[in-house]
C-alpha cells in the first residue's frame, strides 16, 4: 500500500519510526519548513524531518501547502497518512490520494478535538483518553472514525510520559489500520468501514501560548497549578513573578485550595493565607537565563537577602 507520510513534532516522528519498523515506509514524508530555534535563532529542521533523511525517505517542506502541486510524487498514491503536521488541509489535497486521508489524533473523538488534546487531558484530570484514526474531511477533527483505542491516564502522567505511551498506542492503530485496508480498491468501500462522530459530544482544545504557563495565584487552585506543571513540562512551562522577575517552576500539589499566598520558610512551602494550610510543594525552580535550584538555595540566597520577595 502506497502512502505519504505528514507530520513535524517528535511525537509524529516516534510514530513514523514504529511504521518503518514495521514494513511500512512513506513513498516521500511532508513536514514543516526548518524553523528558527534557541537564542542565537538557529534554523532547525523537524524532528520528523530528521528521521526520513535519516532513512533515506524523499521529504517535502513546503511553506504553504498549495506548493505540493507541483512537488508530490506522479505515480498514483493510495492514501496521505497524517500525525500532528500542523496545518489544515483543503479539498484539492483531501482528493488527490485515491483512497483518501487517514489522521491519527491523540483523543477519543469526539472529545479533546483541536491542536492540545494531551495536554487538556492532563489539565482536566481526566482519567482516560486514547488515540483515534479517522478518514479526513474538510472539518478540524470532524472525519468519520475507521479505529479507536482507550488508554488509562495515571495520576502522575506528564507530558512526556503520556505522549509516549499515545505514540505507542497510535503507531499500533495505523498499522493494525493499514493493515486491514490491503484489499480496499476504492473510496466507496473504505467509507462503509467508518461510523460518523457525535458532534454533539464534541469538545475542543486550544493552541497553546507562552503565557498559558502563567500562574495565577488568585484564581488557580492548587490543583490546577499541579496540572499545570504536568501538561505543560515540555512547553511552555509553569512561570509566575516575583520582584519583577520571572522564574520558572516546578511544583509537587498538597493541597488546592484558591487564595492569597506566603512563603514559609521553614518548611519550604507557598501556603494559602486564608487557611494556613499547606497548598503547595516547590521542588525545583528556574530565574530566568539561570540554571534550575532547589527550593532551599533559592530560599538561602535570594528570600532571606530581597524584602521584596
Amino acid at each position: 500500500m502506497t502512502f505519504i507520510y505528514f507530520g513535524t513534532p517528535q511525537f509524529s516522528a516516534a510514530i513514523l519510526s514504529k511504521l518503518v519498523n514495521a514494513g511500512f515506509v512513506p513513498a516521500a514524508v511532508v513536514t514543516q519548513p526548518d524553523q528558527p530555534t534557541g537564542r542565537k535563532q538557529v534554523l532547525t529542521p523537524s524532528p520528523v524531518k530528521v528521521l526520513a533523511e535519516k532513512l533515506g525517505v524523499p521529504v517535502l517542506t513546503p511553506q504553504k501547502l498549495i506548493e505540493l502541486k507541483n512537488q508530490l510524487p506522479s505515480a498514483s498514491c493510495q492514501l496521505l497518512v497524517i500525525v500532528a503536521y500542523g496545518k489544515i488541509f483543503r479539498k484539492w489535497l483531501l482528493d488527490w490520494p485515491s483512497l483518501g486521508c487517514l489522521n491519527m489524533h491523540a483523543s477519543l473523538l469526539p472529545k479533546l478535538r483541536g491542536a492540545s488534546p494531551i495536554q487538556e487531558a492532563i489539565l482536566k484530570g481526566m482519567g482516560e483518553t486514547g488515540a483515534t484514526i479517522m478518514l479526513m474531511d474538510e472539518g478540524v477533527d470532524t472525519g468519520p472514525i475507521l479505529a479507536q483505542e482507550s488508554l488509562k491516564i495515571e495520576p502522575d502522567e506528564t507530558i512526556l510520559t503520556l505522549s509516549q505511551k499515545l505514540a505507542d498506542l497510535g503507531a499500533q492503530l495505523i498499522i493494525k489500520t493499514l493493515n486491514s485496508l490491503q484489499t480496499i480498491t476504492n473510496k466507496q468501500q473504505l467509507n462503509l468501514l467508518t461510523k460518523p462522530q457525535d458532534d454533539e459530544q464534541a469538545t475542543y482544545t486550544k493552541i497553546i501560548k507562552k503565557e498559558d504557563g502563567l500562574i495565577n495565584w488568585q484564581t488557580h487552585s492548587g490543583q490546577q497549578i499541579e496540572r499545570m506543571t504536568r501538561a505543560y513540562q515540555s512547553w511552555p512551562g509553569v512561570y509566575t513573578t516575583l520582584a519583577e522577575l520571572a522564574k520558572n517552576f516546578g511544583l509537587i500539589l498538597k493541597h488546592g485550595v484558591n487564595g492569597s499566598i506566603k512563603v514559609d520558610l521553614i518548611k519550604t512551602s507557598l501556603k494559602n493565607s486564608q487557611t494556613n494550610q499547606p497548598s503547595l510543594f516547590v521542588e525545583i525552580l528556574q530565574l530566568a537565563g539561570k540554571n534550575p535550584i532547589t527550593w532551599q538555595q533559592f530560599a538561602n540566597g535570594y528570600l532571606d537577602k530581597d524584602p521584596r520577595v
